[in-house]
């Protein structure tokens, strides 16, 4: 859901405008800004409009709350220890699994933008990028016959192929 967001509004009778320009496309602080400055330019109270559209926030973000997570979740199929290594994507370039002290994360991109990397339950891993409005993504991998990994498939990015 990462992304942009604009609001542009015009009041043409007053020769006034406003454009919000907001760099996250799962938030309501587009709104927020037009619903103010609409009601003071329009000498109307605010407060109520900024009730209304935090409440509306509020329902919106409950859908990036961690998910329960399973109470007897089923094993891993294969050995956890063997999925680190680095996948590629013909569209999306290189992601390195890395596993550090007990934890495993996601490195991607030329940044090195770093998620991370838990057991779900079964052959499923559950993804974690540090954006607020980013919601899990599934992980799976497919093994070869020794349970080495020979993809990985990451939600939303498609297929990688284990090239380290």
């Amino acid at each position: 859901m990462a992304g942009v967001r604009t609001v542009i509004n015009l009041i043409p009778n007053r020769k006034a405008g406003i454009v919000v320009l907001c760099n996250l496309n799962f938030t309501a602080f587009p709104e927020s800004v037009r619903a103010y400055w609409l009601a003071k330019t329009l000498n109307q109270p605010w407060e109520a409009d900024q009730k209304t559209i935090a409440g509306i926030n509020a329902q919106m973000m409950k859908i990036f709350q961690t998910p329960e997570w399973p109470k007897n979740p089923a094993p891993f199929p294969g050995n956890v220890s063997l999925l680190p290594g680095v996948y590629e994507n013909e569209t999306y370039g290189r992601m390195e699994l890395v596993a550090k002290d007990g934890k495993m994360f996601m490195i991607g991109g030329p940044a090195k933008f770093t998620g991370t990397v838990q057991h779900w339950s079964g052959g499923v891993f559950a993804l974690k990028w540090p954006i607020a409005t980013v919601m899990y993504d599934d992980v799976t991998f497919e093994l070869d016959d020794k349970n080495v990994p020979i993809h990985m498939t990451v939600e939303g990015l498609g297929v990688y192929k284990r090239v380290k």
